[in-house]
């Protein structure tokens, strides 16, 4: 079968002649990139470009062989995708969604299904978009909705607004140091402590935070909640991504020194208000109370 998304990376590494320029026309990843065209490569059994300190340029045996037919064939079902989904038929719509994964997962997961429940004929995809590019992201049309912790640039086209959610962090650890601060016991004795100091403790970094003196370090939510639990430090996080450990016990919220207060952040919306997909958009705002509707 025929991988559409293949072909497509590799019409635009093949159009900027770089990965990192291509990555960032995709929205995506450049290793994502790079892991595309391996594949596509391994599938034909030939190479398709020539890695050179100019760039990547197109091989005379597989790259230029293909390229002026990949670009019609994308032509045509770009074509075939505008007058299918301009007939109105069930099934082609799409919500194309920014949000970081753990936000999504631990967040919007649930509101999202409500959605979908409501509105089965109507696709969700997540995409994974930088911060710093979702503006241009959403004025082009590369996606329909982003929930960022900060609100994105607005223009007369592109507005955000607050969804009322607020990411409350906290520093959460398993039976073996809530016993030790007694914030849980076995017997139901010993007094909490008033507070205690996060240096004091084993920490767990996630992906992305700061590592200095970190026991454990660039391990996903998921993973750093499975470590806390276990006894193997504390980690800071928002106490919704832990909400279900937390209400059946494995993890504790420790009582952490004033002077050193957790983070409340808040999360945003931002649409194109001139998107085609006005009325979509709204209902799916409006059903995930996410926001104001466009």
């Amino acid at each position: 079968m025929v991988n559409l998304d293949l072909y497509r990376v590799f019409y635009v590494v093949a159009k900027r002649g770089s990965l990192t320029k291509a990555a960032e026309e995709l929205y995506i990843s450049q290793p994502a990139v790079s892991q595309s065209v391996k594949q596509l490569e391994n599938q034909l059994g030939v190479a398709l470009f020539n890695r050179t300190h100019r760039g990547m340029e197109l091989s005379e045996e597989g790259g230029k062989r293909i390229i002026d037919r990949v670009e019609r064939a994308l032509r045509l079902f770009e074509e075939a995708e505008k007058e299918v989904c301009a007939t109105g038929e069930n099934g082609n719509e799409e919500i194309r969604i920014s949000a970081p994964e753990e936000v999504f997962r631990y967040v919007l997961a649930e509101k999202a299904a409500a959605f979908s429940r409501k509105f089965p004929a109507v696709k969700l995809r997540l995409c994974k978009v930088k911060e710093e590019k979702l503006h241009e992201a959403l004025g082009t049309g590369k996606i329909d909705v982003a929930v960022s912790g900060k609100p994105c640039l607005c223009d007369e086209s592109v507005v955000a607004y607050p969804t009322g959610i607020l990411l409350e962090e906290a520093y959460l650890a398993g039976k073996k140091y809530a016993e030790k601060y007694a914030v849980y016991s076995k017997s139901g004795k010993g007094k909490p402590a008033s507070s205690i100091l996060p240096k004091n403790l084993p920490r767990i970094a996630l992906d992305g935070d700061d590592e200095s003196g970190a026991a454990v370090s660039g391990v996903d939510a998921e993973t750093a909640k499975e470590l806390a639990a276990a006894g193997a430090g504390v980690v800071l996080m928002p106490k919704i991504f832990a909400a279900r450990e937390i209400a059946e016990g494995k993890l504790f919220v420790l009582p952490i020194e004033p002077s050193i207060p957790a983070a409340t952040k808040p999360l945003f919306v931002a649409v194109n208000e001139k998107s085609e997909k006005e009325k979509l958009i709204s209902a799916f705002l409006s059903v995930t109370q996410l926001g104001k509707p466009v």
